[in-house]
């Protein structure tokens, strides 16, 4: 842990920076991927969005709606891509972070003069 504060020693506010704007893109992303999932699939997902009649009904048939749409294939096939989506773009940003980990370690420690096999980050 002391080694870790040594080497990122006055470059402390430049990674918490470049780690909160990765962390802005990745929440900016996955907003994109939900809204497109909402305008995709909300409409038939509550029926009540489409025909307001469902509202009058008392619940009973907009349930009973939303259930027979959750079980059709068309359904389940576009929630399974949506999953997909937000899965890759989680991996996507998973690799990004330990990138963004790797490559400030190696830069800190060329920047102050560490050789890679001088030091053990198992300590």
């Amino acid at each position: 842990m002391f080694k870790s504060m040594a080497l990122t020693k006055g470059r402390g506010w430049a990674l918490l920076g470049s780690y909160l704007i990765m962390g802005v893109i990745y929440f900016v992303a996955l907003t994109i991927v939900s809204v497109l999932q909402n305008i995709a699939l909300l409409g038939q997902m509550m029926p009540m969005f489409t025909d307001p009649e469902y509202l009058e009904s008392g619940g009973t048939e907009m349930f009973t709606a939303m259930a027979e749409m959750f079980k059709s294939p068309e359904m389940l096939l576009a929630m399974t891509g949506v999953m997909v989506l937000q899965v890759i773009v989680s991996t996507v940003f998973l690799f990004a972070y330990t990138g963004l980990t790797a490559f400030s370690m190696r830069y800190l420690q060329e920047e102050k003069g560490l050789l890679v096999s001088e030091l053990d980050v198992f300590d």
